[in-house]
């Protein structure tokens, strides 16, 4: 089996448009968001490309962060 890595990303955020909405919902569509993504990383001196899928996420939040964004 593959050597599994976790990587740390910070994602900010800014509404663009429309009314606040609950930081849940702001979550649950990062988190199926980032449960989507398919890296791959292609070795031009190789010729070989490399994948790597998604398998699992964890979004966290501060505590103080606002109730709705």
């Amino acid at each position: 089996m593959p050597k599994r890595d976790t990587f740390t990303i910070t994602a900010v955020l800014e509404r663009q448009d429309g009314p606040p909405v609950a930081i849940d919902d702001v979550l649950q569509a990062l988190t199926d968001a980032l449960e989507e993504i398919e890296v791959y990383i292609e070795d031009p001196d190789r010729d070989t490309e490399s994948r790597f899928d998604t398998v699992g996420v964890t979004v966290v939040y501060p505590e103080d962060a606002p109730a709705r964004m």
